[in-house]
């Protein structure tokens, strides 16, 4: 029995990584008009795209775990900024042009991480102080129930946000964020192809996904035009990656 209940937690776990790694991708490709049932993107692509999701979802998980354990005011406090986190930074790139307001958005990663960190370093002064939480869940199997299907649903609306949140960084900074392509053909190029700065949004075996973005002004989103060509139509592919620290990744 409990060789089958292991099983179960399994391949409930396989499925949600899949599902919201999925939701992810839908979200990232949809504002460049392209489907990832169109890409070769299947259910094992989809879960190695759910790390981040699931990673959050797990410090969720832990931070809700926390307090209702303490039953904190202060801590329910955190677990509801941590909540809006992904919302807030992904409607932030309306208001993009604002300093404090990119501020916020470009480190989504570091907030994400700090609060646990925080929250943990709380509970390790805690225990040096003699000051121990009672770990034990005292709420039964509904409030076991309740506490899965919140934590689950956070996991998936924050999957779209994700998602979204890729793609509008983009969007913005696409100069910053993707690596420019350079593309070779066997034969002539179509008759409408543009000699724009391209970048490569996706490769596959079967095609080259790339994407020219209409100038603008610094901060304010592009307008992209994105194009899918099939392999056998190009001699070469040179991409050349995106050189810098990209905002997200100074801190934490």
């Amino acid at each position: 029995m409990k060789t089958l209940s292991v099983a179960f937690a399994a391949a409930s776990f396989v499925a949600f990584a899949a599902l919201v790694g999925w939701l992810k991708t839908v979200y990232f490709f949809r504002p460049f008009g392209v489907s990832p049932a169109a890409l070769e993107f299947g259910w094992v692509s989809a879960s190695l795209a759910s790390w981040y999701v699931v990673q959050n979802t797990v410090y969720f998980g832990a931070v809700v775990w926390l307090v209702v354990q303490t039953r904190r005011f202060a801590l329910a406090m955190v677990a509801l900024v941590y909540a809006l986190i992904p919302l807030a930074s992904h409607y932030g790139f309306l208001f993009y042009d604002h300093a404090g307001v990119r501020f916020w958005v470009d480190h989504q990663h570091t907030w994400l991480k700090l609060v646990p960190v925080v929250l943990l370093a709380g509970l390790v002064l805690g225990r040096l102080r003699g000051s121990r939480p009672d770990w034990r869940w005292r709420h039964g199997r509904r409030g076991r129930v309740l506490f899965a299907i919140v934590i689950g649903s956070w996991g998936l609306s924050a999957a779209k946000h994700f998602g979204s949140y890729d793609a509008e960084r983009i969007l913005h900074l696409p100069e910053e964020l993707l690596p420019r392509v350079e593309l070779s053909w066997k034969g002539p190029p179509p008759g409408d192809w543009s000699e724009a700065p391209l970048y490569l949004l996706h490769e596959d075996t079967n095609r080259v996904v790339v994407v020219e973005f209409r100038a603008g002004e610094r901060w304010k989103r592009r307008t992209p035009r994105v194009r899918s060509i099939p392999h056998p139509e190009l001699r070469q592919v040179v991409v050349s990656p995106p050189g810098g620290v990209q905002p997200g990744g100074q801190f934490l």
